[in-house]
């Protein structure tokens, strides 16, 4: 399965690896960037692995999200493959809970 990536989910995802190692998490940045990308790989491996996009406005059912520790991965499934749309940090620890 094809996996593309929107310009802003890699922006996100770069700021967010930057912000960690001006933080002095360079360390805790190289592993969750690895946790990402592993995640986004066995989505295209498998199917169900993450669950429906429940913030998606209209989800007509292609929408899904991955969660890795603190940070929100959205991407679509389409024919195609898969399309990586955005990638946010997740504020509330409830939602990490019920979402996993």
């Amino acid at each position: 399965m094809k996996i593309k990536w929107n310009k802003l989910a890699i922006k996100q995802l770069l700021d967010a690896i930057a912000y960690l190692e001006e933080n002095k998490l360079s360390v805790y940045g190289k592993k969750i960037e690895r946790q990402i990308f592993s995640k986004i790989m066995s989505v295209s491996k498998t199917e169900h692995v993450a669950g429906p996009d429940l913030l998606k406005i209209n989800n007509d059912g292609s929408f899904f999200i991955l969660i890795v520790d603190r940070y929100r991965i959205a991407y679509r499934e389409t024919s195609k493959g898969l399309r990586i749309l955005r990638i946010s940090v997740i504020q509330d620890s409830s939602h990490v809970k019920a979402v996993k």
